[in-house]
């Protein structure tokens, strides 16, 4: 499906747009899948991990479908060789940054996962280390990691053994779909031709399976995996590209936590710079959201911070997002995080952990959260696929710093969080000191809004809110009270005095249980962990555009064509009548499946 003016506003001088395919040695990838080709598992198996640069070093295989304006559709798509791509200097992404991406993980389950034992647990769980590109140990740790650096090599020959001894079906992806509907939806707001779910889906399991020997041992870290839409076609003038890429690729992550040990970040609280405005892109996940960040960021840094949380343009009163996180705030039992209400980001870590946090016991809320509720609050935390949960130490806005869980206890208290309250000098669990003291000792049930108030877009406006779903949501989900029992269990209560400072007992518990169901040892009762597809192609053409809706064209041409033959024995005889009707008939189907593609995001705080 073409955006509609994309065919009417490329300038007739344009040169076609060419496929924007991986330059291999120099050359172009052959349209036809003849170029070389390899899998992951052909080029590097097996991987010798010692000298794998997590983070760094990408698998060997990706994935490239390409669209144009003449076909109006995708085509199949081929797996080749992680390489260049070829784009024109006019190309539109880069000259108006035409872009979008996700960001998802495959976790390796460990040989020792128990089999699922209901049909609502597609995987189990793995007690683990988030997996996420970790950022520089702190200096405090350092004297210890060099002691550990013997053991660490030995434990990773044994990691090494384990992972050639592990069969490829034991990789697990967490809620795909969900990225697929986010990804859609980012497309429809771009003015971009959506991926449809089926083939995005493919293309990730494909990529996954083609690199499944570098998926990292189980526990250790996990294969990120990136899907990218360009328009990559060249144009000169703002509007839609005439072509467009959708690439999948991926690199192998680091964990954050050591033996699932947290460590916490100082944020700064900004209060000059705004990440998104209503009505924007800032529930999108476009690339031209993320480099205006970097200076807010080098900001943070100047004053002792690893980060920062932008607050709303319209009051510069509440608190929105990170960076690249969500945020949250605890106090006692209730947990907040502002609501994704058109300028955030609706995370899908953000949704699982408010479901999670539900499911424990805890009063959810999605609501605003004003500086001095956050002054306030017990502890923060931030969430996203990178880091998974990552805890708050403290925060800073305006020369002010207050630190949160110092010396972390259990949480009991039931009191709600406050509405908009005065910060007192020093919160429950920690202290107010001044900006100077700050440290950057390193480097995202009941509620008060309803599952709807998550929702950011998707191809289809929903009837209730005029809002754009993207299919899954923050609501409460139905479990029996055993799955509740079980969750418990494997998120007890942390001792008094057991967590390290900074680190909270909700953040503790949700990135346990949440990184647990990811790799496989924890019962999944959502169905989050979709086994990887491991027994289809691993390199070459994948024909995914077989998996798309065809378009009945030829039914509806049939249809006016009726229409036609029956207006023919009007009394005057005129053929003017039905050849209106099936341009009408033929019109509306295309203004139907084009306002399909066209959906705009509504912002329910401006409604």
């Amino acid at each position: 499906m073409s955006p509609s003016i994309c065919t009417s506003s490329v300038p007739a001088e344009a040169a076609p747009a060419p496929a924007a395919g991986p330059a291999l040695n120099g050359h172009s990838a052959a349209a036809d899948g003849t170029g070389p080709s390899t899998s992951g598992r052909a080029a590097t198996s097996p991987v010798d991990w010692s000298k794998v640069r997590l983070g760094v070093d990408p698998a060997p295989t990706m994935f490239v479908a390409n669209w144009s304006a003449e076909s109006c559709c995708w085509d199949g798509g081929q797996l080749v060789p992680y390489g260049p791509l070829q784009l024109l200097p006019a190309a539109q992404v880069l000259n108006y940054g035409q872009s979008i991406f996700e960001g998802m993980k495959a976790y390796r389950q460990p040989a020792d996962a128990p089999t699922p034992s209901t049909a609502t647990a597609t995987a189990q769980a793995a007690p683990a280390p988030a997996p996420a590109p970790a950022p520089a140990p702190a200096q405090a740790e350092s004297t210890s990691a060099q002691n550990g650096d013997q053991q660490h090599h030995q434990d990773e020959h044994q990691d090494q053994h384990e992972h050639q001894q592990q069969p490829h079906h034991r990789v697990l992806l967490f809620r795909p779909e969900a990225n697929a509907a986010r990804f859609e939806a980012g497309a429809a707001r771009m003015c971009m031709p959506p991926v449809p779910p089926e083939m995005f889906l493919a293309a990730v399991h494909a990529v996954v399976r083609a690199n499944a020997d570098w998926v990292p041992p189980s526990c250790r870290g996990s294969l990120y995996v990136r899907p990218l839409l360009l328009g990559t076609g060249p144009l000169l003038g703002l509007c839609p590209a005439p072509s467009y890429t959708f690439v999948v690729y991926a690199v192998p992550v680091g964990g954050r936590a050591k033996e699932g040990r947290l460590a916490a970040l100082d944020f700064l609280i900004h209060d000059s710079l705004h990440r998104a405005a209503p009505r924007g892109v800032g529930s999108t996940k476009a690339a031209g959201n993320y480099s205006p960040c970097l200076v807010a960021q080098a900001q943070a840094r100047q004053q002792g911070c690893t980060d920062c949380i932008y607050l709303d343009a319209r009051s510069d009163t509440y608190l929105e997002e990170g960076s690249g996180c969500n945020v949250f705030a605890a106090h006692g039992r209730v947990l907040t995080t502002p609501p994704a209400a058109g300028s955030i980001l609706p995370g899908i870590t953000r949704a699982s952990l408010l479901q999670l946090a539900g499911a424990l016991g805890y009063e959810v809320r999605e609501a605003n959260i004003s500086v001095d509720d956050a002054m306030a609050a017990d502890e923060m935390f931030a969430s996203g696929t990178a880091m998974v949960v990552q805890p708050i130490g403290s925060i800073t806005y305006k020369g002010r710093r207050v630190q949160f869980a110092a010396g972390s206890s259990s949480c009991s208290s039931a009191a709600a969080a406050p509405a908009v309250a005065p910060a007192p000098a020093a919160t429950a669990n920690g202290a107010a000191s001044s900006s100077s003291d700050a440290e950057g000792d390193a480097d995202t049930p009941s509620t008060s809004r309803s599952s709807s108030s998550c929702a950011s877009g998707s191809s289809s406006l929903d009837a209730a809110g005029g809002l754009l779903s993207y299919g899954y949501s923050t609501g409460v989900v139905s479990l029996t009270e055993a799955q509740r029992r079980a969750l418990e269990a494997a998120a007890p209560e942390p001792e008094a005095g057991s967590l390290p400072a900074g680190v909270g007992p909700v953040a503790q518990r949700l990135y346990g249980l949440l990184t647990g169901i990811q790799y496989g040892r924890v019962a999944d009762p959502f169905g989050w962990a979709v086994p990887v597809d491991m027994s289809g192609p691993t390199e070459g053409e994948l024909h995914l555009d077989r998996l798309l809706p065809v378009v009945e064209e030829e039914e509806e041409a049939e249809a006016a064509e009726e229409e036609e033959v029956g207006a023919e024995g009007g009394a005057d005889g005129s053929t003017a009548a039905p050849v209106t009707k099936a341009a009408a008939a033929a019109g509306g189907a295309a203004a139907k499946r084009s306002s399909k593609a066209h959906a705009v995001f509504a912002d329910p705080n401006l409604e």
